[in-house]
């Protein structure tokens, strides 16, 4: 059984490892590797924008590229809000049209975005997830779900976030970390005080659920 990396920036090479690899526009999705494609709310200019769409729209229905994403919305960011909103607004769209899962990025937005995505008919991840437990919970209610990195759960709130939350709504991710996605599995395991068997049945099972078609 591979372990799944659900997000990451950095290729990974590992025979056991099946890792989604975030995608930047005009990239081609090309050879074993699985991909996900998104405009980053970090990036995006206003005059950029139609052409990124185009892009996006262009490689979606790509067989490698199991979800949209990373996106959403970043209040730390100096990219302009309505332009954010539009961009975000623009690739849910899209990928509830293909019924890819959505991977999102959130910094200081989880209300919005779970207002925008209320009655959202797909699968949604709030990737990178270091905050409480009753945010976690929050964006379960919604019916989402949340992937966390092995250094969240060194972390006392991770721990709490990990023993407490549904496990069918959780995954793991090494993001842009150096850290192997093996690690946050080892910690997983010992916070649930499961063999390392467990935590990757539950996580291959987590994928099958909410649609990532390894």
């Amino acid at each position: 059984m591979a372990w799944i990396d659900l997000h990451t920036h950095q290729i990974r090479l590992e025979s056991n490892v099946r890792a989604i690899l975030h995608l930047n526009p005009f990239a081609q999705a090309e050879g074993s590797q699985t991909f996900s494609v998104g405009l980053h709310p970090w990036y995006l200019k206003e005059s950029n924008l139609k052409k990124e769409l185009d892009w996006l729209e262009s490689v979606i229905h790509h067989p490698s590229v199991l979800a949209v994403g990373e996106c959403g919305l970043d209040k730390r960011c100096q990219v302009s809000w309505d332009l954010q909103m539009l961009a975000f607004e623009s690739q849910w769209v899209m990928a509830q049209s293909v019924k890819k899962p959505l991977i999102i990025h959130c910094v200081k937005a989880q209300q919005e975005i779970l207002q925008l995505l209320r009655g959202y008919k797909g699968t949604f991840v709030f990737h990178g997830f270091n905050r409480t437990l009753s945010m976690a919970e929050a964006i379960i209610d919604h019916g989402g779900c949340i992937s966390v990195n092995a250094y969240f759960l060194t972390l006392p709130q991770g721990h709490e976030v990990a023993m407490k939350v549904n496990r069918q709504h959780l995954f793991l991710e090494t993001d842009d970390r150096q850290e192997s996605i093996q690690q946050a599995y080892l910690c997983l395991a010992e916070i649930w005080q499961e063999s390392l068997e467990v935590v990757e049945a539950q996580m291959e099972q987590n994928a099958k659920r909410w649609g990532f078609n390894f």
